[in-house]
């Protein structure tokens, strides 16, 4: 009996710790969905950034970046990533990837 209640009593302690804090609150006025699409919008744009400085982009530079748009509920911009993805030129890349940072 005694080994249980120690048990117990050092879960209780352990789990008393274990609160979210004052950093742990959503951003006001904002649910967990739109802080979320505003992480990848902002991570989609962390991306074409270095597109639309260079004009160079490879595969794996923007490898997942059309479920990205989807989970930040930018579902109608992927014809436009679509369209980035099949050009070759550097000015024309450049020119695409500035305009889609600008939907974002």
């Amino acid at each position: 009996m005694s080994f249980t209640r120690s048990v117990v009593l050092s879960l209780t302690l352990a789990l008393v710790g274990c609160g979210g804090g004052e950093g742990a609150a959503l951003p006001e006025g904002k649910t967990g969905a739109e802080q979320l699409a505003q992480q990848n919008i902002d991570q989609i744009k962390a991306k074409l950034q270095p597109i639309a400085d260079s004009g160079v982009m490879s595969a794996s530079s923007i490898y997942g970046m059309d479920a990205a748009f989807k989970a930040a509920g930018k579902e109608a911009l992927i014809d436009d990533l679509n369209k980035l993805m099949k050009t070759k030129k550097p000015d024309e890349i450049k020119k695409l990837a500035k305009e889609l940072i600008g939907k974002l």
